[in-house]
């Protein structure tokens, strides 16, 4: 022993002592009440009778280590059962308990049933008012005197208040709402709806054909009509007037006119479209009559008081025809073009600009029928009703190209080629002559023919 270690053991004395009077200090009236309690529900769990259990197999060998570990864990967990409901455990090692006997199931101290671990179903014992037990004295205040002692020993009565552990949540019950007698704060619904609104059916798009096939009508009935409708154009061509009857094309022209022919320029079928119309007679027969719209363009060659002379016609060509079994015939064309008084819904296909109807072509021979026109040894085939079929026109002289600048534009309804430009050109006496043109051309598939320039 050391001077050091005196000093240390002096140091440290104080604080033993007073850690002594901590620890030997009685502890409250409650918590010995609740350790009295939890000792008499351990008498009970004890003396409550055990069930009878079937005798089990015998194992071939013992295990003494395991047997004693589970015994030991058993008893430890029994034991401190009663330093739980006492309170005398720290506060970590009492909510480890409290978790353990909720986990396995412990019954509650005022449980007194053995067949439901969880004491479900159990009757409650009445609640009495705690007994003072005997052998403990409860320390009186500081200057009171003792109370008197009485001989005879009163008798133990257990307590039912139970220990409630510190780690059960109790969650509280739904909340019931009751419906309230008074009327509701929104409008109530009407008993009767508004008036239903139809929508409208989406208009169907024009079609080029009829969405029907006929009965006995071949599937390909569409282009067998279409391609008959093209014979009789080819037909009409054979005639020898300006103005046939029963064919769509017509011209006009004065004086004496000879040595009429007629050719079709345009692939008819490219630009057509059937319909079919079903009729049902009174004793039940149906009748159906197809109807095809074809755009034509037509050129024509005469002679009118022995001048050489070139005419076109174009539109819409209107042909009706029957089914007869095996092929379409009675066909019939309405005079002239039909061109703004095509059936309702009836979409017929626009020409096709011609491969040989390029700008370049075009300007180039609007070009020679100014210069050909202005030319002193003008022969008069000129584009009549315009700015060439003037006296004048053929004694002047142009004045730069008319082309230059021009525009071509294909109209798909008509077949022509339309040139809008700008001229000047000299006369004879010394006179400018100058302005805005508008040039309508075709293509024969052989060259490009100046119908006009006005």
């Amino acid at each position: 022993m050391t001077a050091r270690d005196d000093a240390v053991r002096a140091a440290v004395a104080p604080l033993l002592d007073e850690l002594r009077a901590e620890f030997l200090v009685m502890p409250r009236e409650q918590v010995v009440e609740q350790h009295l309690d939890m000792m008499t529900f351990e008498r009970q769990v004890l003396d409550a009778p055990r069930p009878v259990r079937a005798p089990r197999r015998p194992r071939i060998a013992s295990r003494p280590r395991r047997t004693g570990f589970v015994l030991a864990c058993v008893t430890a967990t029994v034991a401190s059962c009663g330093l739980s409901a006492a309170g005398a455990l720290p506060e970590p090692l009492q909510h480890i308990t409290d978790s353990i006997a909720h986990t396995l199931g412990v019954p509650e101290a005022h449980d007194t049933t053995s067949g439901s671990p969880s004491g479900a179903g159990a009757a409650p014992i009445p609640t009495k008012p705690p007994v003072s037990q005997p052998g403990i004295t409860t320390p009186a205040p500081a200057g009171s005197a003792p109370p008197a002692q009485s001989s005879t020993p009163k008798a133990t009565t257990p307590s039912t208040r139970a220990h409630r552990p510190t780690a059960h949540v109790t969650t509280p019950s739904p909340t019931t709402v009751t419906p309230s007698s008074e009327p509701p704060a929104f409008p109530a619904r009407p008993a009767k709806g508004p008036h239903r609104i139809d929508p409208k059916p989406q208009q169907k798009p024009p079609s080029k054909n009829s969405d029907n096939t006929p009965a006995g009508y071949p599937t390909d009935w569409r282009d067998r009509a279409i391609n008959t409708a093209a014979d009789g154009l080819w037909d009409c061509t054979q005639v020898k007037v300006l103005d046939p009857p029963a064919c769509p094309q017509s011209a006009t022209a004065s004086g004496t006119i000879a040595n009429v022919q007629w050719a079709l320029l345009n692939d008819a079928p490219l630009s057509a479209a059937a319909v079919a119309h079903t009729t049902r007679a009174a004793d039940g027969t149906t009748h159906t009559i197809v109807t095809v719209y074809e755009r034509f363009q037509m050129e024509v060659m005469y002679t009118a008081d022995g001048n050489q002379k070139i005419g076109y016609s174009s539109g819409v060509s209107q042909a009706t025809m029957t089914w007869n079994g095996s092929a379409f015939d009675h066909v019939t064309f309405t005079d002239r073009s039909v061109a703004g008084h095509v059936e309702h819904g009836v979409v017929v296909p626009g020409l096709v600009r011609p491969a040989g109807a390029v700008d370049v072509a075009v300007l180039g021979a609007l070009h020679d029928t100014f210069v050909g026109c202005t030319a002193p040894s003008s022969n008069g085939d000129c584009p009549p009703g315009g700015v060439l079929d003037t006296p004048t026109a053929a004694q002047s002289t142009l004045v730069g190209d008319p082309t230059d600048g021009a525009t071509v534009h294909f109209d798909p309804r008509t077949g022509l080629l339309v040139v809008t430009g700008t001229y000047s050109m000299t006369t004879s006496a010394g006179t400018t002559v100058s302005g805005t043109y508008t040039a309508s051309m075709f293509f024969d598939n052989l060259a490009l023919r100046t119908l006009s320039v006005v």
